[in-house]
């Protein structure tokens, strides 16, 4: 019986592929034997078929063995960019799964290759675990300093270290930890206590998805490399980063000056004695440090106990001024011949993370049931 070459079998996801593809999902972060929830199989249909800017030329594969069957698969979002005004066709690498790696070690390797020879001008990824920048590395990709690296900002070290100990240990030790906060918060001498130099310089509120996407552009439009936020695309996107049952309730807060001017936003997802996600952190240059002192705040009297996210460049002078520290989990990778986006990048000029990355997508950090 003859096979076709190991190239042919990548092939673009199909419909039916999903059930097959959720199964590998559940597989490689949950375990063979946990059962796939019934919302997942629906919401790999939407978030990788029903994209409002589905790319036939750059859709997500399938590795296909005997029968067609999907073995395994590489997750593809399109994204659109613009450098100084000119269109950019960009691809997120989402996802790599594979059936039984450790006896098909190399099929990952093979989605990532016919994923680079997609008709994108630009293919980056926002969280790229070790494992991931160990397949790109090799076939061109380059891990970006500056980006993708978590900072912490931890805001209660006593609720913090229960956290890890798991829920019921976290609950008898609460009432001791929160009383050991509270003597370290008001302390004279306190590394980490909380402070807003810019706080009363600014408002701050909560708003809704629309408004979100009547500013992005303008607090965008400072880059050199953007996504283009077209409502329709953005909304979409929001209505999925609504979700983050992981991390708690999501608030979606924009800071202003006096004045009414927006300064920028933030989306992050939290709950009391818990460490918050923030998944957007967006400002202009000169009101970065407002954007920070909000959200530093709104976390802290929302009672969590530490906050963390994906610094870039614009951010960064921000987050470590008010003692955040960096710790290197997962990384931004690109793959990209074009010398001016790569200069861009390289620079701190484009915007590549939070609603212009993956971290909007359920997968990261949504419980499905």
């Amino acid at each position: 019986m003859s096979h076709n070459p190991p190239e042919t079998r990548i092939r673009p996801m199909r419909k039916d592929d999903t059930p097959l593809v959720a199964r590998m999902f559940v597989d490689t972060y949950f375990g063979v034997d946990a059962p796939v929830p019934s919302t997942l199989v629906p919401y790999f249909d939407d978030l990788f078929l029903g994209h409002p800017w589905f790319d036939p030329e750059i859709p997500p594969l399938v590795y296909a063995v005997e029968g067609d069957r999907a073995a395994g698969f590489m997750g593809i979002l399109p994204s659109r960019m613009e450098l100084d005004g000119r269109p950019v066709r960009a691809a997120i690498g989402h996802s790599i799964l594979v059936d039984r790696p450790k006896e098909n070690p190399l099929v990952a390797a093979k989605l990532v290759r016919a994923f680079f020879a997609g008709k994108q001008e630009l293919t980056y990824s926002e969280w790229s675990s070790p494992l991931a920048v160990g397949l790109w590395k090799p076939l061109g990709g380059r891990t970006i300093p500056g980006y993708g690296t978590d900072w912490v900002r931890v805001l209660r070290p006593s609720g913090l270290a229960t956290y890890f100990l798991g829920t019921w240990a976290a609950r008898l030790a609460r009432p001791l930890t929160a009383a050991t906060d509270f003597l370290v918060t008001h302390a004279k001498i306190n590394p980490l206590r909380l402070e807003t130099p810019t706080v009363g310089t600014f408002t701050d509120r909560d708003v809704t998805d629309d408004e979100i996407a009547e500013h992005l552009p303008g607090l965008a439009a400072s880059y050199r490399l953007q996504p283009v936020t077209d409502p329709a695309s953005l909304l979409w996107k929001l209505g999925h980063a609504s979700e983050k049952s992981f991390y708690g309730k999501v608030y979606k807060r924009m800071v202003f000056t006096k004045t009414g001017r927006p300064l920028g936003f933030y989306i992050y997802y939290g709950q009391r004695h818990r460490v918050g996600f923030v998944m957007q952190l967006t400002g202009r240059p000169e009101g970065m440090e407002s954007v920070v002192d909000s959200l530093l705040s709104h976390a802290d009297e929302l009672g969590c106990v530490a906050l963390f996210g994906k610094i870039e460049p614009r951010t960064s002078a921000a987050l470590l001024s008010r003692r955040s520290v960096l710790v290197q989990r997962t990384s931004t990778q690109i793959h990209c011949k074009n010398p001016e986006i790569v200069t861009a990048i390289r620079c701190g000029d484009a915007m590549l993370t939070g609603l212009a990355g993956e971290c909007w997508t359920r997968i990261i950090g949504q419980t499905f049931v």
